[in-house]
């Protein structure tokens, strides 16, 4: 899985929409997101987590920080993701629920969240929606990206404290983690056999 471009708007500490394209940093191979406390570094993983996985870890359990603390009720709060795989592009658009003003009485109505899976079609021209209801693209993600939430957060996204993590999993832990990933079946029945 490769990320070529995120943009955020309503999210975490980004009222404004704030975009950051990966393929600037393409050629390097690897690249580091830097800066103060409060910049918003973990803002930018958790947001990725989001568009993909529709949580981020470090809410899970606890009160719900999507939606940015900067937003009046009219703003929107969105994410998009854009990223590539061996089977194609694809863009994931996401936004947490909120309260926003009622369109009629006044006051304030919840606005449900909701999500958006689409892929570049052949020419790479145009969008496709693939799905736009959250179990179906939870279904399509599945199969494209081949990982589940717990494994994208142990080998793609290794957030803050979840890389010592990895590191300290018992060889077990790691070693049914990394069969998934690689495929490695084949060649353990090649030597079981």
């Amino acid at each position: 899985m490769r990320l070529h471009r995120l943009e955020i708007e309503g999210f975490g500490p980004f009222l404004d929409r704030q975009t950051v394209d990966f393929d600037r940093f393409a050629e390097d191979g690897i690249f580091l997101i830097a800066g103060r406390t409060g910049t918003g570094k973990s803002s930018i993983l958790d947001a990725v987590c989001f568009a993909l996985y529709g949580s981020v870890p470090r809410y899970e359990g606890g009160e719900k920080r999507l939606r940015s603390d900067h937003c009046e009720p009219d703003d929107r709060s969105e994410v998009v993701v854009e990223f590539s795989t061996g089977s194609g592009r694809y863009r994931v658009t996401r936004s947490p629920e909120y309260l926003r003003p009622a369109k009629r009485g006044g006051g304030l109505t919840k606005q449900a969240s909701g999500v958006q899976l689409d892929t570049l079609d052949a020419p790479g021209v145009d969008w496709v929606t693939l799905a736009a209801k959250e179990k179906r693209v939870a279904d399509e993600l599945d199969e494209i990206l081949q990982l589940s939430k717990e494994q994208f957060l142990q080998v793609i996204l290794l957030a803050q404290n979840r890389f010592a993590r990895f590191l300290l999993a018992d060889s077990k832990e790691r070693q049914v983690l990394l069969r998934r990933l690689f495929s490695t079946e084949r060649f353990e029945d090649v030597q079981a056999r």
